[in-house]
């Protein structure tokens, strides 16, 4: 993997606009406190939040369109996670990166790379069409 993909995957890179984001607080983009940080590209306005109280990209930045099907990912995703964690004695933690395995295996995607927040359209579509499956 390049550093350039690196960084996309990071939030620190726009794809869209192929120049480096911006760490803002989250204000910028939700308009109330609270969110505490977000990458964004200041050109096209594609962003990615963080994790709670760190600087860490929750994945890459993405658009409006990308933003709604890796909602519609997750929406299809974190049931099979919870059904997992009922059915098992995994904590919550356990059961999300078993599905994220089973996920990268069948996308042929190396774990360290298969989050929803880091997929591109294309790996929403087939993320989609696997777990409808």
């Amino acid at each position: 993997m390049t550093e350039i993909q690196i960084l996309i995957l990071k939030g620190r890179w726009c794809p869209y606009c192929d120049r480096a984001t911006k760490l803002v607080d989250a204000k910028v983009i939700y308009g109330v406190d609270g969110y505490g940080k977000a990458y964004v590209c200041e050109q096209c306005f594609s962003y990615c939040g963080c994790h709670q109280g760190t600087s860490d990209s929750l994945g890459s930045v993405a658009n409006g369109i990308l933003r709604g099907l890796r909602n519609r990912t997750h929406a299809a995703f974190d049931p099979l996670w919870k059904k997992l964690m009922k059915q098992s004695n995994y904590s919550k933690l356990e059961a999300r990166n078993a599905m994220y395995l089973w996920l990268s295996i069948l996308m042929g995607i190396d774990i360290e790379y298969c989050h929803i927040g880091m997929f591109t359209e294309q790996q929403c579509h087939t993320a989609l069409h696997l777990i409808k499956k």
